[in-house]
């Protein structure tokens, strides 16, 4: 049964801070868990969620945005915690790495 999961990705940089990641609700399925909501837009969360952290609420349309590039969102791509993945954003490509997984709830959906 697909699960929606709340995806935590930290930045790969030695440089990176606590804030230097994306927090992204997904839909996954089996086990293991592969994306099955590409298509679909998906929101997300750029920063941390610290007292003094800054965040940034998006939602990605993977077929209209034209500044962000991300291929965790590739149909039937496995998710797992310590799977790399880029991020171009506005012309700059970042590495960032699954720390965090947490099933939120069952889908009901076909």
């Amino acid at each position: 049964m697909p699960v929606f999961t709340r995806c935590v990705l930290s930045r790969t940089d030695p440089e990176a801070g606590p804030d230097d990641r994306l927090t992204i609700d997904l839909l996954l399925d089996g086990e293991p868990r592969h994306v099955v909501n590409f298509g679909a837009p998906t929101f997300g969360i750029n920063g941390g969620f610290g007292a003094n952290s800054t965040m940034y609420p998006f939602v990605l349309r993977p077929d209209e945005d034209e500044n962000w590039e991300i291929n965790l969102l590739q149909p039937g791509r496995i998710i797992e915690i310590g799977e790399l993945f880029t991020v171009v954003a506005d012309g700059e490509e970042l590495t960032y790495r699954i720390t965090n997984l947490t099933p939120l709830l069952n889908a009901n959906v076909p």
